[in-house]
C-alpha cells in the first residue's frame, strides 16, 4: 500500500513536471479589444489609441511579459502585436498621419533614422526599435516566410488606413496558426 501511494505520488509529480514551462499564455484581449473598437471599415482612430488608459495598460504589460515561458507560437503572436501595437504607438508620438515614411529623426534634409529605428519598443523588460523586432526577433528566430502579412509594414498604405481584410488576424490568438495570409 505504502509503495503504490508513493508510485501514485511519483507519477503525480512526473505528470506536473512533464509540463513544459512554455504552457503559459499572454493575454492579449486588451489589444484585440481596441482593435475591435478603434478600427473601424479599415481606418485606425489613433485619437481614441492615444487616449486610452486599456492601450497604455496593454504596453506596459508587454514590458513586463515573460516571453521565454511561452511556447513558440505563443512568443510568435507577443511579438508581432508587440511589432503592431507599437506602430500605432509611433504614429501617435509623432501625430503623423499622412504616412508613418514621413517620420525621421535629424534635422533640415538630412535623415539620420526613419521609424523602423528608433527604439520605441518595451517589450520583455528590453526595448527594441521595430526594425530589431521585426528582423532579429521575428525573421531570425521563427523564419516563417509569410510574416511580412502579419507586421502592420506594406499592409499600412497610409497611417490612418488599415487595410480592412487584416484587421481580424492582426491579434493574433495563439491557438490559431499564426500563418496570417490574406484571402
Amino acid at each position: 500500500m505504502l509503495l503504490e501511494v508513493k508510485l501514485m505520488g511519483l507519477a503525480v509529480a512526473l505528470s506536473v513536471l512533464a509540463v513544459p514551462v512554455s504552457s503559459q499564455t499572454f493575454d492579449h484581449s486588451l489589444l484585440d479589444e481596441l482593435l475591435k473598437k478603434h478600427v473601424v471599415k479599415g481606418m485606425v482612430d489613433y485619437v481614441a489609441f492615444s487616449q486610452s488608459a486599456a492601450f497604455k495598460d496593454y504596453l506596459t504589460s508587454l514590458d513586463h511579459a515573460e516571453v521565454s515561458k511561452l511556447s513558440e507560437r505563443e512568443r510568435l503572436a507577443f511579438w508581432i502585436n508587440a511589432y503592431n501595437a507599437y506602430t500605432i504607438e509611433l504614429i501617435n508620438k509623432y501625430e503623423e498621419r499622412a504616412s508613418i515614411k514621413n517620420i525621421s529623426e535629424g534635422i533640415g534634409f538630412q535623415r539620420t533614422k526613419g521609424p523602423w529605428k528608433e527604439p520605441i519598443v518595451k517589450a520583455a523588460g528590453k526595448t527594441y526599435s521595430l526594425d530589431e523586432v521585426e528582423n532579429a526577433i521575428i525573421r531570425k528566430q521563427f523564419r516563417e516566410p509569410r510574416i511580412h502579412f502579419a507586421l502592420v509594414l506594406d499592409n499600412v498604405t497610409k497611417a490612418g488606413r488599415y487595410i480592412e481584410d487584416r484587421r481580424g488576424h492582426f491579434c493574433v490568438p495563439a491557438e490559431q496558426p499564426p500563418h496570417l495570409v490574406g484571402r
